[in-house]
């Protein structure tokens, strides 16, 4: 009998796991994951930091499900070694456990950040805000308290979001002019920036971190090139985040992971965050992956499409605020691409961007992304201008016109789910990729999912 080992038990991992068990059903399967908490739902860490949902509700499995799946799920486990030669995993507790077939999907973890006395990440008070944990202990100073959050990820903007819903006294350092400089332009950051302060948020511009302060060996504040020190009692170190593959030969640096997932060891894929594609954070990727690098594991067919990623898509919630950005969404001054874009509406701003050839390359949705699942499949396919569909064009350049594509995103992985044309509010849909039903509710953009507790 084959086993199996897993380790980290995040959407990739447990996608893995599931999809072994229906491939292999007499396979011994063990997750590793060095969480206390069995799988849940992170991307909506926001909602439960923010105190709108109760910790039960982020649970993605029932406590019996691993149990009646046969699968060996090991919580608190860290890994320390792999000795791909051996077919062996360290734990932490120098436990070697024996596999045959090996994934890992630990994710990302944060980089270190330099305190007065060289420590960072890992300090009381100073949180990256990518586990329940962390949610957990921003949620607690509700009512009261100030939080320095920095960098320009989804994870520091999740986290102002919370902060600011729990009534928080909010600063925000961005490291250039634009928020998420990489995906926003100058239109959108600017739609975003208003949200933050109308929420109340202290925005800093230009801001370089040199440090975080700290008190009695705990965090109390974040310190400037410029010397100047914002104080706080819980700091959102979200700057950058790295591959948590450490427990592998040569580490983080020397994974390499090929378009079909496999690694430079015999018998090892990689799937999720830990891969390395950008943007990071992206659920519905891991869940593909978890999936794509089970069935690879197993021997069985695999699609033919390639399990990395080929085109960049952020699906996300930005200070409520919904936005989608496919492929290249920033074009640099006079760089060759050119963009088709709507004016600033309120809250609401639509562009794309072709090639020099005029294909569509990118796009970018703030507010309303109904036509994000359509314009993803013309990205990737790298459709002419001339060829885009003209009712898509008619619904994203025409304010008036009555709409054809109506969506809204999973509230788990993000996942743009076209709605049909009489929806309603009320109306109960079930998310087609991870299965989350969720209720209908109207809200400030349209159509958007109504959170359950």
């Amino acid at each position: 009998m084959s086993r199996y080992v897993i380790v980290g038990g995040g959407v990739a991992g447990t996608r893995a796991a599931e999809t072994i068990r229906r491939q292999t059903p007499a396979a011994e399967i063990l997750i590793l994951s060095a969480e206390s908490r069995p799988f849940y739902r992170r991307p909506q860490l926001t909602d439960y930091a923010a105190g709108l949902l109760s910790a039960g509700a982020l649970s993605a499995r029932p406590q019996s499900s691993w149990r009646e799946r046969n699968l060996d799920l090991r919580l608190g486990t860290v890994v320390h070694a792999v000795k791909p030669e051996e077919h062996i995993v360290v734990t932490s507790d120098d436990a070697g456990l024996e596999y045959d077939r090996l994934i890992v999907a630990t994710g990302r973890a944060p980089r270190m950040y330099a305190a007065s006395d060289g420590v960072g990440v890992g300090l009381p008070g100073v949180i990256s805000f990518t586990n329940l944990d962390e949610a957990t202990e921003l949620r607690a100073l509700q009512g009261g308290g100030r939080a320095v959050v920095f960098g320009d990820t989804l994870p520091a903007l999740q986290m102002v979001q919370a902060a600011s819903a729990l009534g928080l006294e909010v600063t925000y350092l961005a490291a250039g002019e634009r928020i998420l400089p990489n995906v926003l332009d100058d239109d959108a950051s600017q739609i975003v920036a208003n949200r933050m302060r109308a929420a109340g948020v202290q925005l800093v511009w230009t801001a370089a971190v040199a440090g975080i302060v700290q008190k009695d060996e705990k965090a109390c504040g974040v310190r400037l090139a410029d010397g100047k020190v914002y104080s706080a009692d819980i700091v959102g170190a979200c700057a950058s985040y790295e591959p948590a593959a450490d427990f592998l030969p040569g580490g983080a640096a020397a994974l390499r992971i090929a378009e079909d997932l496999s690694t430079p060891w015999e018998h090892v894929w990689a799937a999720g965050d830990v891969v390395g594609d950008e943007p990071p954070f992206n659920w519905l990727r891991a869940w593909r992956q978890g999936e794509r690098a089970a069935l690879a594991a197993c021997g069985s067919p695999v699609p033919a499409s390639p399990g990395r990623s080929t085109v960049h898509v952020l699906n996300c919630q930005a200070m409520g605020l919904s936005l989608a950005a496919i492929g290249q969404t920033v074009v640099p001054y006079r760089s060759g691409p050119t963009e088709l874009r709507t004016d600033v509406m309120g809250e609401f701003y639509k562009k794309l961007v072709f090639s020099a050839d005029d294909r569509l390359i990118g796009a970018l949705l703030v507010g309303n992304i109904a036509e994000a699942g359509a314009l993803e499949e013309a990205v990737k396919m790298g459709i002419g201008r001339a060829d885009l569909d003209p009712l898509l064009l008619k619904q994203l350049f025409e304010p008036t016109y009555r709409p054809q594509y109506l969506g809204v995103q999973c509230p788990v992985c993000r996942h743009e789910i076209q709605l049909e044309p009489d929806a309603k509010a009320g109306d109960r849909v079930t998310c087609p990729i991870c299965g989350v039903d969720f209720e209908l509710a109207e809200g400030e953009q349209g159509l958007q999912v109504k959170a359950t507790h």
